[in-house]
This record gives C-alpha cells, structure tokens and sequence, in this order.
C-alpha cells in the first residue's frame, strides 16, 4: 500500500484534456498530416485525387523513404560520435538531473559541410533530391514520428515506478496519452529521445529543405544567384536555425522538455512539421520567382532584426534567470514557494517576449513570398495560434503553481495598461478584493489619488463614488453645469488635470448595474485622466457591456467634457476595458459580511437586527457529529438533499416527492435542529424567496454526506466515532469559504436572467458545477416532473440522418428523394422542433438549441425538394444551383461545428454524433460545388452519425425507470469529473 501511495504522488493521474480531449487530438492526429497540403492545388483537388488508388499509392516514396532513415542515422550517428559537453538540465519534481549531450550546433556544421561541398562539386541541379521527392520524404517522416510516439508509449507502461511521467500525458486514456506523450524523458541510455528530436533531425533538415529549395530555383533560372526573396528566406531562416542549435543549453529550461511528455504532438511537430512546414516559403519561391527590389528587402530585413532582438533578449534573459545569472541585475518577486518571478527587463513589458519576438519572425518568412497565395502565409498563423495556446497553457501552469503571487507579479503590466488609456476589467472565481488593494496600494498610490469603491455595500452608490472624487483639489473649482449626478460626473472628467485611478470592487452589484449608475460610471471611465479598475462575479456580467461601447481605447474617444448628446454618446459611453481572468479561489468573506444570511425573509426587521449571526467557523465536526446522532432518519435525509444550495420551495417539494416532509410545517420541524447549531443556514434571494444551505467547504461537506450515506444504508443514526478527525483532515478546511452559499456547489438557484439569486453577485460563478451546470446562467429545475424529450430528438434527428444518408450513398439503388422529403418534413422538422420546444421547459439550453436548429434545418430542406415549392426551380443554369446549394450546406456546416464544440463537455457519443453530422454537411457541401465523388462519402460518414446518435438517444431512453439494464453514456473524462450528481437523461 505504501509503494502504491509513493507512486501514486510521482505520477498523478491527469485531470485535464488538451486539444478537446480525447476526440480533438484523434482529429489532430488524423489531419496532420495533410495541413497544409505541399503545394498540391486547393483542397477540393484534394478530395477529387483520394478517390484514386495511384494518389495513395504515390505517397509512399521507396528512395525518399531510404533517404530519410539514412538522414535521421546520420545524425544519432553524429551525436553519438562527435564531441560535446555534458550539462545538467533543471530540477525535475522527483529529484535529480539529467545529463544533456550539447553538439547540435557540431551537428549542423558537418551537415552544411557535406552539403555546400556536394553543390559545389557537382553543381545545384545535384541537390534538388528534396524537392523533387518531397511527398515521400513527408511520409517517412509521419511514419518515423508514428512510430516513435508509439515505441515511447508502449515504454512508458514498464516499471513505472522508476519513471517519470508527464503530469499533462497520465489520464488513463490510451489515444490521448499517446498524442499528448507520456513519459516525460524516455531514454535509451544515455541517449534522450525527446532533447534529440528537438533540435537536430528537423531544424537541420529545415535548412537542407531550404537549400535544394535554392538548388530548384537557381538550376530554373540557369544562374547560381537567386532572388532577392529567396536569399531573405534563406538569412532569415538559417538565421533562425543556426541560433537554436548555437544556443541548445536554452532548449533545457523550455517546457517542451520540463513540462511535456514525449509522443505523436512533439514527434510529428519536430521530426515532419519543422522541417516539411515551415520551409513552404522557400518551396513556393522555387517556381515563382518573387524580386522584391532594395526598398522592400529593406523593410522586411527591418521587421526581422526588431523581431530577433526581441526574441534573443528574452531567452537570454529567462535563460540566464534560471541558472542562477542576472548579468543585467534584473529586478525579482520572491514568491511563497520559495522561487523568484522576473519583474523587469522584457519579463516586466509584457507576458512571454520571446513569443512576441518569434512571432514577428515567422511573419518576416512570408513576406517575401508576396501575396499570391495564403500557403506561405500558413507558418506564421500556424505559429500565432499555436504561441497562443502555450501562452494560454503557461499562464494557468504560473497560475496554479504560484497562486497569488503570479497575479502579484503582473501589477507592472496592469499599470501600463491603465496609462496606456484601457479600464481594467477583472474576473474569475473567488474574491479578488485582497489583491486589488494590494495593487492600488503598491502601485497605483504612487501614481496619483486612488478611491476604492466597496461596490458590495448596498448602501454604496453613484453618489458616493462622485462625493469622495469631489474631495480631490481642484475638482470642485470648476463650476457645474446642469444639475444630478451626470452633470457632476462630467464635471469630474473635463476638469480633473490629476491623474485618478477607481477602484471598483463588485461593479456588477445590484445598486451598481442601475441605468443610473451605469451612465455615470461609464463617464467616469472614459475620462482621460480617470482609470477604471473593476471587478465581477456575476456569470453574466458581460451583457451589462455593449460590445460597441466596451472596446476601443480612450485614445480613441470622443471630445470629453461636453453635454452635447452627439458628442456625449461617442465620448462617454465607451468602457475601453480590457478583460483579466483573476481566479483566486479566495471566500466572499468581506463582501458578504453585510448581510444577515441566516433569518428567514419572513423575519420582522426587529428580528432580524436581534438575531445572532451564525457563521460556519461555529459549525464544528464534533457539533456535527453530535447533531446527526440525535436526529431522525428523515432529518438526515432532508440534510442529504441539502447537499447543493436550494431554494426553499424546491426543498419542499422534493421533501414531498420522496415522502420526507407532507407539508412546509413538517419540513420546517426536521429542519430546525440543523439550523439552532448553525449546520443550514437561510436567507433571502435578490429575487425574492428562501434560500438554503450549508455553510461548509466541499472537503467537509463531502465527508459529513459520506457518513451520513452510510448510516442510511445501515438504518443507523449514529455515525462513526472516526468522523471529527476525518472532517478536520483537509488542511484548508480552518480557512475556507463558508460563510455564504457558495461554500456548497451550487443547485437551482433561482434567477431572472441577470444577478437575483446569486448571493450578492458571488455564488454561481465557482468551479465544479455538474454536467448539466455546464451552462451556470440558466437554471435547471430538478423538481419539476416532466418527461425527458432528449430521446425523441435524438431517434428523430438519427432516422432523418440515416434516411438521407442511405440516400446519399446510393443504397441499393436508392436514387430518388421522395421518401427522404417525407421524413424531414414529418420527423427530422416536426418532431426534432417539437423535442427541442420541450428541452427549453427542461432548462436544457444546449439540447433546446441544437434540437430547434436541426428541426429548423431538415423543414427547410423538405420545403426545398419538394416538387411543388419551386424553390431550386429559379436557378436557370445547374452550376449556378450546385453554387446556391453548395453555400447552403456549407452554412449548416458551420451550425454544425459549433453544436459540436458545445458538446463537448457532454458524452462521448453526443460529440462524436455531432462530429460526424459536421463531416457530413462538409462532405455533401464539397460534391455540390466541385466534387462529385464526395456524395458517397458524406453518406457513409452521416450513417456513422446517425449510429451514434441512436445509441445517444438509447442511453437517455433505456434507464432503470423503463428496463433492466443501463447503457454507458462514455461521459467524457472532464464532464465526468465535475459531475457531482448523476443527471436522467440529460444532454449538456
């Protein structure tokens, strides 16, 4: 037990999905190998040349296949042969260091050795192997990266107890384990996979790609002198390349190799993409011969050096940062865990300047390929959306692994954006009201005058914020025109010549969200010497924004000051925010303090002053313990149900569903012992209405529900003695946040659409929610007894599906429509819009919306086909009718990938039935305009769709309510693990 424990804490099991889980990086793993296509025309070209069996045939090269495994020896051979240094990479989390061969800069000497004597000797028309064979050698690379993935894989899962796992690549999941990579640094002795495939086998074959690239264009051009263009490339490039493998040692700090495993993501990126993608430009320059004349070979040379000093300056900085150096005394932040954060230098601008740099670079590599095509423009959007996603991942690594103090280390930047002329807006879970006045305080108070605004006080308003900025001298001396709170705010924004920063805690409060408030905050904010920094809760604070009026930047703005209606609408009612996720995970403490949470809305207000305010830090496991050995087995249940924050009503009638309580005076009676030790708490929605619940961590409340379960299965009250020691285990119980609803997950709890019944703004926007929370700003009612329509839809939208397929597919000679009219109309249209009528009464937003749209789409579709509509009668010509209908399915298409994206937190089937609909409407979209033979196919993907969908709607059907056995839903491993309760049928 104890070598599973020890084990257990060097490999934790991952808890989070990249790339969409397990489907996302199928689709990756299957396309990457075609994006982009080298060249090979447009992709409907495409689709027309897979229908041939030569096409398949021609991707297999047998010399560029030998060829390649001779490259990749060459250079284990290299690595193994010639001499280097030894260098210790970082620390890993177990312990220890490993040893790093540095000669990859070696490496590529001798290869670019090699190859400019071969030229040389032999002339340029010797070297244009590369071209010529450029789909074979994309091949075998694909089929070195696949088999490497695999061999690391199937390594992995031997003596795990001595290896290191990649804490992103250990799910359980063997497709998405394999993608993502498992092993953190397989090994072959001394000899690392992972260090090895980053450096040497495809950056140096970048440069060789590039080079026969030249050979090809220079051989066309009979001279030994290429373009202005393709020299740039080649600069640039190499450039890029040469400084890489010059500077190897920085590859070690980089979280390619601390961070990821290695498998199909990093092999196929570095042995096939590195060199086969990123050398389009030179490819492409090989037979379009681009000059670009000295002006512009001067601009694009400039856009590269700004680019290169950025990036260079960075990793030297963060390089020599984590080795111990700081040549430049660079400024830090000590952090809890002990480390330091970089404060100043690039590190102090902006987030990751290296990938600022880099991106800059990668455009400079198009632009001298012109505007043409966006082939060679593929790379650097390649690139962005890709330095995104890391700077998206490294973000929330420095998050979690700082906490605070990664928040803390970005106060430098969140000033230059308030001078820059945006508001900051700040969101995310849990209380951020700590850290904002660390940050007015440190940094905002020795820039100008600083007013924090406790937007959580309901007696805070308007005017208060206007009072307290009139005591700043020199306000009050300009005379006020026109009377009321606008006229003195425009007052404060034409006048102040100081510079003011507000600080707004809770801006979406209710008595802040007023038409009042609103018009008076926003000519705050849009005041040039005024910045803005706010804070929300509530899930749907955004619509409180307008899009028109939330973007932009003060810069931009109108004339400030002026009452004049034209000008005050283009000056004033502009936010300029700029949004931050402020995920602290910290207790609503302060600003729920105000309120008396725990007296019924039916106490008098004399009541409610002389009521004592009970708290859960009073709530204690011995209490606990104590109060469930001297209630009845009803009472106890009552508490089960208690498990989420309900309103009152719902409470009840659940009570009178399951025969706990027949009527409010019995459920007030089991209630009553809970609530004289303070273990359930009431009090009053914004909206009106009880609300109860139990103010405890989740740690807690966890452990109390699983005694309490135990004791119901056993018909005993009395819980084990064990139970007070186990309940204080968690070490942040002491600390947690309990004094609000929020200190449970959160259940029906009642809301007009915006901000009633969220306890003051704070309690439904918190991790956890269950799958069918996947959507927190709608409510679903549990209580209500209505039969579960996500079935009939899903058996419509399957039949339909199936029907039209088959049709597609041209099943037994199935070539005339009528029959698939009859179905869309009658049961793809009618009873799939019915079904999703009926989910909008569930609550069930995402199964409302796909259901109506679908139904929509299969009526209109009917209607269309149908013989006496005349709908494709008007098109005189039948190319432009393949147009008409091309476009057509082409837009469902689009409605089809996002219902599949909205799926994905749901079950495996439910997105993969959406998934292969998405293939379809692209496939039939493909064969209308261009490609005929794409019918076929698109009829046997939508049968695979149509499959899963009736499996989808036979997990929702077959229960234990109608038969003896239940189907698995393959719950995705996210949804699975946020799911708190298990839901009937419901699709999210």
């Amino acid at each position: 037990m104890a070598d599973k424990q020890v084990q257990v804490q060097r490999n934790p099991r991952t808890t989070h999905y990249e790339f969409f889980g397990p489907l996302g990086t199928t689709f990756v793993s299957v396309t990457a190998g075609g994006c982009p296509p080298p060249l090979w025309s447009i992709p409907f070209n495409f689709v027309r040349a897979v229908e041939s069996i030569d096409w398949w045939k021609k991707l297999f090269d047998k010399e560029a296949t030998i060829a390649y495994a001779s490259w990749y020896a060459f250079t284990v051979a290299a690595w193994w042969l010639l001499p280097g240094d030894w260098v210790e990479g970082t620390e890993l989390r177990t312990g220890g260091r490993i040893q790093y061969k540095i000669n990859a800069f070696s490496t590529m000497l001798l290869a670019l050795g090699l190859t400019f004597g071969w030229i040389i000797n032999f002339g340029p028309q010797s070297f244009t192997f590369i071209y010529e064979h450029w789909v074979g050698l994309c091949t075998a690379s694909l089929l070195n990266s696949f088999i490497q993935a695999t061999w690391c894989y199937y390594i992995s899962t031997k003596n795990e107890d001595i290896r290191t796992l990649a804490l992103g690549g250990n799910s359980g999941n063997v497709l998405y384990d394999w993608f993502i990579g498992r092993e953190l640094n397989p090994s072959i002795g001394s000899f690392d996979i992972k260090s090895f495939n980053e450096l040497r086998p495809g950056l140096i074959l970048w440069l060789l790609c590039n080079i026969s690239s030249a050979c090809e264009q220079v051989t066309r051009r009979g001279t030994w002198i290429p373009t202005d263009s393709m020299g740039l490339v080649l600069l640039f490039q190499g450039l890029y390349v040469v400084d890489a493998l010059y500077n190897e040692p920085a590859i070690f700090t980089t979280m390619d190799i601390t961070t990821d495993g290695f498998g199909f993501m990093l092999a196929v990126g570095d042995l096939a993409w590195v060199p086969f993608t990123y050398s389009l430009q030179a490819r492409y320059l090989a037979f379009n011969h681009v000059e670009l004349g000295p002006f512009w070979t001067c601009v694009i040379f400039v856009i590269h050096a700004v680019g290169y000093w950025i990036f260079r300056g960075a990793n030297n900085e963060k390089n020599d940062f984590r080795n111990g150096r700081n040549p430049k005394n660079l400024s830090s932040l000590q952090t809890e865990r002990g480390t330091r954060l970089l404060t100043s230098g690039w590190w102090g601008m902006c987030q990751h300047p290296n990938y600022l740099g880099d991106w800059i670079m990668s455009v400079s590599y198009s632009l001298p390929t012109g505007f043409n095509t966006p082939i060679t423009y593929f790379y650097c959007i390649y690139f962005l959306i890709l330095l995104l996603h890391r700077q998206t991942r490294d973000d929330e690594a420095c998050r979690k692994k700082y906490g605070k103090d990664w928040a803390t280390a970005l106060f430098p930047h969140w000033l230059d954006e308030l001078l820059e002329g945006f508001n900051l807006l700040f969101y995310g879970v849990g209380s951020k009201r700590t850290l904002l006045n660390e940050f007015a305080t440190e940094y905002l108070s020795a820039e100008g005058h600083v007013v924090v605004v406790n937007g959580y006080l309901p007696t805070v308003g308007p005017a208060d914020i206007l009072t307290s900025l009139e005591q700043i001298p020199g306000i009050l001396d300009i005379p006020l025109t026109g009377s009321g709170a606008e006229a003195r705010a425009h007052r404060i924004a034409s006048s102040v010549e100081q510079t003011i920063f507000v600080v707004v805690h809770n801006i979406d409060a209710s008595q802040l969200r007023t038409a009042r408030a609103q018009r008076v905050l926003s000519i705050l904010a849009s005041a040039e010497n005024v910045h803005l920094v706010g804070t929300v809760d509530h899930v749907n604070s955004g619509l409180l924004f307008p899009r028109d009026q939330a973007l932009g930047r003060k810069a931009h703005l109108g004339v400030l000051g002026t009452t004049d209606d034209t000008e005050r609408g283009r000056g004033f009612k502009s936010w300029a925010w700029l949004w931050h996720d402020l995920t602290t995970f910290e207790p609503y403490t302060a600003e729920l303090s105000h309120r008396d949470l725990t007296v019924p809305p039916s106490t008098s207000s004399a009541a409610a002053v002389a009521a004592p305010t009970l708290t859960a830090s009073e709530v204690t496991p011995s209490a606990a313990q104590h109060v469930f050995a001297s209630v009845t087995a009803k009472a106890q249940k009552v508490f089960f149900m208690l498990e989420y924050a309900v309103p009152y009503d719902s409470l009840l009638a659940e009570a009178r569903d399951e025969f706990v309580a027949a009527n409010d005076a019995a459920l007030r009676g089991l209630l009553g012992e809970f609530k004289d030790h303070g273990m359930v708490l009431s009090g009053e929605a914004e909206g009106g209405g009880e609300v109860l619940w139990v103010p405890a961590s989740q740690d807690i409340l966890k452990t109390i529900l699983g005694y309490l379960s135990k004791a119901a299965s056993s018909n005993s009250q009395q819980l084990s003695p064990t139970l007070n020691s186990e309940m204080s285990a968690p070490a942040n119980a002491s600390t947690a946040a309990a004094t609000h609803p929020t200190a449970a997950p959160v259940r029906d709890y009642p809301t007009d659409g915006y901000g009633d019944g969220y306890g003051g703004g704070h309690g439904k926007y918190r991790p956890g929610f269950s799958r069918h929370e996947s959507q927190p700003g709608f409510p679903i009612h549990r209580n209500r007894r209505l039969a579960n329509p996500a079935p009939l839809g899903m058996f419509a939208l399957a039949a339909t599906t199936l029907m039209w397929s088959l049709y597609n597919a041209r099943t037994r000679g199935l070539y005339q429509i009528n029959a698939v009219i009859a179905q869309a109309l009658a049961v793809g249209g009618l009873v799939q819009l019915l079904a999703g009528m009926w989910e909008f009464v569930t609550g069930n937003t995402f199964a409302a919306t796909a259901f109506s749209i679908l139904g929509g789409f299969w009526i209109s579709y009917g209607i269309m086909y149908w013989p006496y509509s005349g709908s494709l009668v008007g098109y005189p010509t039948e190319g432009e009718l393949g147009s008409a209908l091309g476009i057509y399915f082409m837009v469902w298409m689009i409605v089809a990938l996002m219902l599949f994206l909205g799926s994905l937190r749901g079950s495996i089937p439910l997105a993969a039935t959406f998934f292969f609909i998405f293939l379809m409407y692209m496939l039939i979209g493909m064969r209308t305009l261009l490609a005929a033979g794409a019918r076929r196919a698109s009829g046997i993907l939508g049968c695979v769709g149509s499959f899963i969908g009736f499996y989808t709607g036979a997990v929702g059907l077959h229960n234990r309510d109608t038969t003896y056995y239940n189907l698995p839903a393959f719950g995705t491993a996210r949804a699975d693990a946020d799911a708190g309760a298990a839901t009937h049928g419901r699709y999210t």
